[in-house]
């Protein structure tokens, strides 16, 4: 008799959620390419640097959305008809998983080196700032290497605490950028009276993005702690990870 912890959990929870985030991610994905197309329209002489930013964002998205797409047909046609298959992750889920782990990053050091360029001097903020987004990059990092070490879903279950410990992390982080960022330019404003309607933009552009991604990592924390063993926190960070790339490009 097969173990009840190791029998496949329901579809509506593991890969009927996946699915569903692979539908968002494609369309989310049409943005970031719309949002590319646009950068190199109007920036062809930006800085190189951030033009390979751009094209590797660009290039980790389309591998996601592509391996998604793989192990969405791998389990719901491909497989369909073999439920065991289900217990354990296909390679495409796992590296899909593991590309998630460059946007936030890329992002979170976008804006901070933003905040250092409007003018935040103070080292303890700028430094304690940089701590968090390294150690959620290594709370991460370390997921993932875990999800290809155990790859059957019962076993990896017990690492959960790792999603637990990133996705807090990641709240903390988007927080506080968008408080430091929006306090330094709302100070700004007030001696640049010209820029103030700009500023105000850029404000409600980053309380729109601070709290969309806010709200998406903490539903995918809830995720991982009431509904165990399942997919739906894996896709709604996914879906966290195109948000990230947005909220880079849209800002350029």
């Amino acid at each position: 008799m097969s173990d009840a912890n190791s029998a496949p959990k329901p579809l509506f929870k593991t890969f009927g959620a996946a699915l569903l985030g692979t539908f968002i991610g494609a369309m989310l994905y049409g943005c970031i390419c719309m949002l590319v197309y646009r950068y190199f329209r109007e920036y062809r002489k930006d800085r190189r640097w951030f033009k390979y930013m751009v094209v590797f964002l660009l290039l980790v998205d389309t591998l996601h959305t592509t391996f998604s797409i793989h192990y969405c047909y791998y389990y719901l046609v491909a497989r369909f008809q073999q439920p065991e298959v289900r217990a354990s992750a296909v390679w495409s889920l796992l590296t899909a998983n593991f590309l998630t782990v460059f946007p936030p990053f890329v992002s979170n050091m976008f804006y901070l080196s933003r905040l250092w360029k409007i003018g935040q001097r103070n080292w303890l903020i700028i430094g304690g700032l940089l701590f968090l987004i390294i150690a959620r990059l290594a709370l991460e990092t370390a997921n993932q290497i875990l999800g290809y070490m155990h790859p059957v879903f019962s076993d990896f279950i017990r690492f959960h605490y790792y999603v637990k410990a990133y996705c807090s992390v990641s709240s903390v982080v988007d927080t506080l950028l968008a408080v430091f960022i929006i306090r330094k330019l709302r100070h700004a404003s007030k001696s640049l009276v010209r820029a103030a309607k700009i500023v105000d933009v850029i404000v409600v552009y980053l309380l729109g993005a601070g709290a969309l991604t806010g709200v998406v990592c903490i539903l995918s924390l809830f995720a991982s702690i009431f509904l165990t063993g399942g997919l739906v926190d894996v896709t709604l960070h996914a879906i966290l990870g195109k948000l990230y790339i947005i909220s880079v490009l849209a800002v350029t």
